[in-house]
């Protein structure tokens, strides 16, 4: 360990590397290490985990940079509301952290608020380079120590992906494709942040880098394309002659179960390990390459009529398969419906997809249908207008989706805007929670539009949801965010996640209580809005919020009681049990010194928190009384006792550590919060909840709130989602909020399907049972059993696959885009068309009228010559 040292930063870093080494020639297992889930992403294409050793060797360089760079600030600057962090347990954090003042020897603090000394700051530091020792300033010895330990670890990757590529460990593959990801990363960051000019060993580590990279993501397409093509191989489902039906007719060909199996813990690797950018293109040309070879492979076959119910299954299965794994690649849901090819890897995806289902209806399309739409001959179908209108872009739903499931993907459809209001949350959010990284302004947008549908349904859901109200810790990777990944995913931070998004977002004070106050009235759980119920931090998700909300108002009122409070006891207590006289005056004091603080911040607390407890104040039941007869009242009691109660935000606040006496009288204040219905503080209550209240005074009811339903182009509601995204992000709350709302709906996304009501991509046959919540720290391990029957959130249920009726003649009246010779053939080569084929009347009726159409004219000419 460095311990921030320039001068040890290089060996620290090697003994990393060469521990893991020696560990991985005896076990031939790496470990990784994830990246804070807070700083993946970004402009500089952050990964999600690297190799142990190499995420250990970033965090020194973070504790280093920390060191030279001093990202702390001055004690004497003011807090602003957007710089506090509030956690599950009513904690909070200050961003950026300020420093502490100064102590003198007797442990009181400098008078002096003004100048908050920082630690001094060498002038130079002693580093190797060329062989040399140097003393340089302390900003250039960083960056040499960065340059040469950047080196060492490419190195170390190199040697870790050779072993991996020899042996097939395509897991370590991705590590090391990712470690090499993550010191480019930090590299372009640290060229940026020390601003030192670029040398050249700084531009070689870069160009290894880029190599590495390229070298890693060509070894891993060309490995993951090869396997695939020998996986998707079995004797058995690929017997299309057959006179049996494959598995007794129960279920679709294994190759396709293992397609989607394969392509689905490829794409959990990528998005587990890989940086967002790299593991979209990883995963796009993967999944581009193996469709490809699907088509080609289903264009060709000639099957019995037996196994044509095993064949319809598969192009079924093969389009489910599809439809679920777009979401993945696209940046936005519109991209479902029209796309450009500069936009992303969609359109060739639609193209594969729709080819597929047109030489799917030629083959296994009831042939009663054929006869029907061709009883005229080819030349209409090949004569329809141009087919594709355009071979640069998509205008509207593509005919194998709306195939798939019209309900879902409505035919003609060009953008969100002509869906209905379940179907178009559920596609935003699911385009959301599929995305490898947190997009800001979809999130916004599915939180927001249709009248807040996103939003109701999660804070319906989670209103009485249990959850124990804990901590948490830090993540402890490289670029760890403490103030924001300690508070837990657990229903009491995501109610209040979205409900943050909702305030920062709208402006209509209203809106808040509109949208969860009928959630509120009707819960059970009123305890905790009595006043006896002060300490108690086990809340309902929706009163969490609220006094979430409210706590960066407050702060300031607790920094100013806490530079009140001496460092020690101002006087000893006669027992141990008891407090002296003077004691018991000086708590009186610093407790209405609160209450009456609070009573001149009043117009801080923000006016929507204020709305909605006195919209629910007038529904608590007569057994309920909260402090000081109202509910703002007990809101801002509770957001005080939640901050007193936590050393770590006391060290925060105050100008220098607490000390244990300071921690014991602010204990003591916090029992007095939990005893102001005594009567002693009547008259200071009723003032601060009259001062809170006065702020509706003012206050005028809007007729409407705005509402992203008020537009319909695409360009103007991306712009307003950014421009709304940028606002939430421009708080700490607002990040932290952002990422758990993405986090919570990588896990509940189906049932976010069911709640709002949304047709599921693949409809199962039978019913299935409602999906439970999920808050799992971390997301389902690869469990082969629990993906082997899925495609991501969608269930590839065999009956649903084998008993599909989707609308073939549709699609026979389509613009094919196919040339009349291969209609003929393809047609030809159809089960009924065969010798001996059972036929009933009906088909045996169409069969007649087609037959005269497949003749080839050389054919004819030959049958009238002899």
């Amino acid at each position: 360990m460095s311990g921030g040292d320039t001068s040890k930063l290089i060996g620290a870093v090697k003994d990393g590397l060469h521990s893991e080494w020696a560990e991985f020639k005896k076990t031939k297992k790496a470990k990784a290490k994830s990246v804070c889930p807070y700083a993946i992403g970004g402009q500089r294409d952050t990964p999600v985990a690297a190799l142990a050793s190499i995420s250990a060797g970033v965090c020194e360089w973070e504790e280093c940079l920390k060191h030279t760079v001093d990202p702390s600030v001055d004690r004497a600057r003011g807090v602003l509301p957007s710089e506090v962090m509030v956690g599950a347990d009513g904690a909070v954090w200050m961003y950026p952290v300020r420093r502490h003042l100064p102590a003198d020897a007797t442990g009181s603090t400098s008078g002096s608020r003004a100048s908050s000394a920082s630690k001094p700051e060498r002038k130079t530091s002693a580093v190797v380079v060329g062989g040399k020792t140097r003393n340089l300033p302390p900003k250039a010895s960083l960056m040499v120590a960065v340059e040469q330990s950047a080196n060492y670890m490419l190195d170390h990757v190199k040697r870790m992906s050779e072993s991996a590529y020899i042996n097939g460990n395509n897991q370590l593959l991705f590590m090391c494709l990712a470690s090499a990801a993550l010191v480019r990363s930090r590299l372009n960051t640290y060229k940026e942040v020390l601003k030192q000019p670029a040398t050249k060993n700084l531009t070689a580590a870069l160009g290894r880098c880029g190599e590495k990279v390229e070298f890693m993501m060509q070894n891993i397409l060309s490995y993951n394309c090869d396997m695939l093509s020998l996986v998707l191989h079995d004797a058995p489902s690929h017997d299309w002659l057959s006179a049996k039906p494959y598995q007794e007719g129960a279920c679709c060909s294994l190759t396709i179960q293992m397609w989607a199996f394969f392509m689905q813990g490829l794409r959990n690797d990528l998005w587990r390990f890989t940086s967002p950018r790299i593991s979209e293109s990883i995963l796009a040309s993967i999944f581009t390459d193996t469709l490809s070879l699907m088509v080609t492979r289903y264009s060709q076959i000639e099957m019995s009529d037996i196994r044509q119910p095993q064949y319809c299954a598969d192009i079924i299965a093969i389009l489910t398969i599809v439809a679920s794994f777009l979401p993945s690649l696209i940046a936005s849901p519109v991209m479902l419906f029209s796309v450009r090819i500069h936009e992303s890897v969609a359109l060739p995806i639609h193209r594969r997809a729709d080819l597929l289902l047109k030489v799917a209806a030629l083959k296994c399309a009831p042939i009663e249908n054929l006869a029907r739409v061709f009883q005229k001959g080819f030349d209409s179908a090949v004569k329809r207008n141009s087919y594709p209108e355009s071979v640069t872009s998509i205008e509207s739903t593509p005919a194998w989706l709306t195939f798939l499931n019209p309900a879902l993907f409505p035919r003609g459809k060009t953008s969100l805007s002509y869906l209905g209001d379940q179907v178009a949350v559920y596609l935003t959010l699911l385009t959301a929670a599929s995305r490898p990284q947190p997009q800001y302004s979809l999130i916004v947008r599915g939180l927001l539009m249709r009248n807040f549908l996103g939003t109701k349904t999660i804070l319906r859901g989670l209103q009485d949801t249990p959850g124990q109200v804990t901590r948490g810790e830090p993540c402890g990777g490289p670029l760890c965010m403490p103030h924001l990944c300690t508070p837990p995913l657990i229903p009491h931070t995501v109610y209040a996640a979205v409900a943050q998004i909702l305030v920062m977002c709208v402006d209509c004070v209203p809106v808040l209580c509109k949208i969860a106050s009928p959630g509120i009235k009707e819960s059970g759980l009123w305890d905790s809005l009595d006043r006896t119920q002060v300490w108690n931090v086990q809340r309902p998700p929706w009163h969490h919020a609220l006094v979430q909300l409210l706590t960066p108002s407050v702060v300031g009122v607790v920094a100013e009681v806490l530079r009140a409070v001496p460092p020690q006891p101002p006087a000893k207590p006669a027992h141990p049990s008891q407090l002296s006289v003077r004691l018991e005056h000086h708590l009186a004091a610093w407790t209405l010194q609160l209450l009456t603080g609070m009573e001149g911040v009043a117009n801080m607390v923000p006016l929507s928190v204020i709305y909605t407890a006195h919209a629910i104040n007038g529904c608590l039941p007569p057994t309920i009384k909260p402090t000081g007869g109202h509910i703002i009242t007990q809101l801002v009691v509770s957001a005080i006792y939640s901050v007193i109660n936590s050393r770590s935000s006391l060290d925060q606040l105050s100008d220098t550590p607490i000390t244990d006496g300071q921690w014991d009288m602010m204990i003591a204040v916090g029992e007095r919060l939990c005893s102001l219905h005594d009567g002693n503080y009547d008259s200071h209550l009723k003032r601060m909840t009259i001062a809170l209240l006065a702020q509706l005074e003012d206050f005028e009811e809007e007729n409407e709130e705005d509402s992203l339903d008020e537009y319909t182009d695409e360009d103007v509601i991306e712009s307003l989602c950014t421009a709304l995204a940028n606002t939430v992000l421009s708080s700490v709350q607002g990040q932290h909020a952002l990422v758990v709302v993405w986090e919570f709906l990588k896990r509940n996304m189906e049932w976010m399907q069911e709640s709002l009501g949304a047709p599921a991509i693949l409809p199962p046959a039978t019913e299935q049972p409602r999906p439970p919540l999920c808050f799992a720290p971390d997301p389902l391990l690869y469990n082969p059993l629990y993906y082997y029957k899925r495609a991501i959130y969608t269930q590839l249920d065999q009956e649903s696959l084998m008993s599909f009726k989707g609308d073939w003649e549709a699609v026979l009246w389509s613009d094919l885009g196919l040339p009349k010779g291969t209609i003929v053939d393809l047609i030809k080569k159809r089960p009924e068309f065969q010798n001996n084929a059972y036929l009933n009347k009906s088909q045996a009726a169409a069969v007649r009228k087609l037959r005269p159409l497949l003749r080839d004219p050389d054919e004819e000419e030959d049958e009238k010559k002899h």
